[in-house]
């Protein structure tokens, strides 16, 4: 991962001193190569986030999902590099604590004013985790605060421009969007200034009674993902805050603003835990997560920090609000509603917004995946476009836990089911494996519970989510409505990625005369990647007046000719843009 110029500078000042270090001067070089490969990262990480100003510009879609990709794997082989860099340079004294610990306080040292310290902080912890195959958590190794931190609101160090209403809203609003140095002529920057002053207008009379503000700041750089650029601001007046976030696309004629969102409802489906990373070239993390609190106050601080690509500090943050819930109730880990998975065992925290997933030792019939093929399935989401239709998953290593804080439904489930990746050590539990991500409601369950007006439209919305993953290229693979879930915004999304496909990699076929349909007898076991879509109306809803709704809203589901169709679309590159805003938030 290091330049060679780099790689070859790091080596030669590590090898400046005698074969035989003294334990002053070995934590210090140790530290001085952890610190490299750390600058080294960020740098990479800084340089793909400077390629997605390119990508929109010259309409490279292609190269941004390449780029997701790139990003997703950045982090780990960094740290495998260094890993095995640092025990060659270690020798004999690689796992000496006594010189680990020398290291965090030189490390602390050298990070102490960063403009990143929390994430140089957290890759400290990933590699001494790697090291030691840490479990649960080191206090002595690890950087750990369990309190809540104070964040900024991007104030004290400003990460946004203001812009006062010395002139007519419409011309401030041209003057916002000039301001950013996009390489690619505007479409109707006139237009999209009046159209977008006069949203703005309507919302604050509609609010407030007037359409009168003190200033609008918005953040310095745009934020980048799939085919849209994002203006992200705050209109205040007095103490209150309207969110501003303006979608820019680049059409083969120019670029436009796309639509105008200034409800924090929105605005959170923008940042959704549904969506991909985002791509942004920001050099103080802090502050922009700060500036994005104050127009998501209710969003979970991980989720914004994993929004904006910073997904191991995410992850960080997550941990310790897992823990800090854990303190301060005395909640215990139930299974998790719904019907039981042949794969994974799921539990949860009822008054928590997670849930967690641990890989079973065999699997019933008739799936035929594999432990690792699970884990690949789980990298692949995390690297690909997610069109608001998966839930994002964060994996981790070695948690520990009191037993105490498990139902005997769940304990006894873990130990006899999930035994190769959870054991008892005394009174407590480690997991070596776990996936933990945001809890939804199981559709099976939704749509039973809910209005019938709410149910149908979760229905219609099931097949609308089918048709977006096909529309970047994912097959879910099991397709049994208990593997989707509905948000607290209502928005139905898969979440069952043990059998999950490139749509490239299907072959959707005919059901031939002598083979039964789903459920039969005279079925016959084919490969798991010949789909049969006739099969789908027989077991994707049980329940007669539902299955109807989707059929009339979705027949071409049931189609070889549809399937064949988008493949056709995904090879030839022709992806279709799949927005996170309603359509009536567009601009005509």
């Amino acid at each position: 991962m290091l330049h060679k110029k780099e790689l070859r500078e790091s080596h030669n000042t590590f090898f400046r001193q005698p074969a035989k270090l003294v334990s002053v001067e070995l934590p210090e070089h140790a530290t001085e190569l952890v610190l490299t490969y750390l600058n080294n990262y960020r740098r990479q990480f800084k340089e793909l986030t400077r390629e997605a100003r390119l990508w929109f510009e010259t309409r490279d879609w292609a190269g941004a999902r390449d780029g997701l990709k790139r990003r997703s794997n950045l982090y780990g082989e960094t740290l495998q590099e260094l890993v095995t860099t640092l025990q060659i340079k270690m020798g004999s004294r690689f796992l000496d604590r006594h010189i680990w610990r020398l290291m965090k306080d030189i490390y602390a040292r050298s990070v102490l004013n960063r403009a990143d310290e929390e994430l140089s902080e957290t890759f400290f912890n990933s590699l001494t985790r790697r090291v030691f195959r840490t479990i649960g958590f080191d206090k002595e190794l690890e950087f750990i605060w369990l309190d809540n931190v104070l964040f900024p609101n991007g104030e004290e160090s400003p990460i946004f421009n203001r812009w006062y209403p010395s002139v007519v809203l419409e011309v401030l609003i041209e003057n916002i969007l000039r301001s950013f140095s996009i390489q690619v002529t505007w479409k109707c920057i006139q237009t999209d200034a009046h159209q977008v002053a006069f949203r703005i207008s309507e919302h604050l009379r509609e609010r407030s009674g007037i359409n009168s503000f003190d200033v609008i700041e918005v953040v310095e750089p745009l934020l980048y993902r799939g085919k849209s650029a994002y203006i992200v601001a705050r209109i205040r007046r007095a103490h209150r805050i309207v969110p501003l976030i303006l979608p820019l696309i680049n059409c083969p004629d120019g670029v436009k603003v796309d639509a105008v969102i200034l409800s924090e409802t929105e605005v959170s489906t923008v940042f959704s835990f549904t969506r991909s990373y985002f791509f942004v070239d920001v050099g103080r993390p802090m502050e922009l997560v700060g500036f994005l609190r104050t127009l998501l106050p209710s969003k979970p601080l991980e989720e914004l920090y994993i929004s904006l690509g910073f997904c191991k500090h995410g992850k960080t943050l997550r941990y310790r609000g897992l823990y800090r819930h854990m303190e301060q109730t005395q909640e215990r880990f139930e299974l998790a509603p719904g019907a039981k998975g042949m794969v994974m065992a799921v539990f949860h925290l009822p008054n928590y917004h997670l849930v967690f997933k641990v890989i079973r030792d065999r699997f019933a019939e008739p799936k035929t995946t594999t432990r690792e093929k699970v884990h690949q399935a789980y990298r692949l989401v995390e690297a690909h476009d997610r069109a608001g239709r998966l839930v994002d998953a964060q994996g981790y290593e070695r948690l520990r836990f009191n037993i105490t804080r498990f139902s005997k439904d769940v304990l006894d489930e873990l130990l006899n089911e999930c035994a190769e990746t959870v054991r008892c050590v005394g009174n407590e539990v480690i997991i070596e494996q776990i996936y933990i991500e945001r809890k939804v409601y199981p559709l099976n369950l939704y749509v039973h519970e809910v209005d019938e007006p709410l149910a149908l439209e979760a229905v219609i919305d099931h097949g609308q989510a089918i048709k977006d993953l096909a529309a970047i290229g994912l097959f879910p693979g099991d397709l049994l409505v208990k593997n989707f879930g509905v948000t607290r915004r209502g928005r139905v999304v898969f979440y069952d990625y043990d059998e999950i496909l490139l749509l490239s990699e299907c072959r959707f076929k005919l059901l031939p005369e002598d083979m039964g349909v789903f459920g039969s007898e005279t079925q016959v076991v084919a490969d798991e990647r010949d789909i049969y879509p006739e099969e789908f109306r027989y077991f994707l809803w049980g329940t007669p007046r539902l299955r109807k709704v989707f059929e009339q809203h979705h027949p071409e589901i049931f189609s070889v000719q549809w399937w064949k169709a988008a493949q056709t679309s995904i090879l030839s590159d022709e992806h279709p843009d799949i927005y996170p805003y309603p359509q009536d938030r567009r601009l005509q």
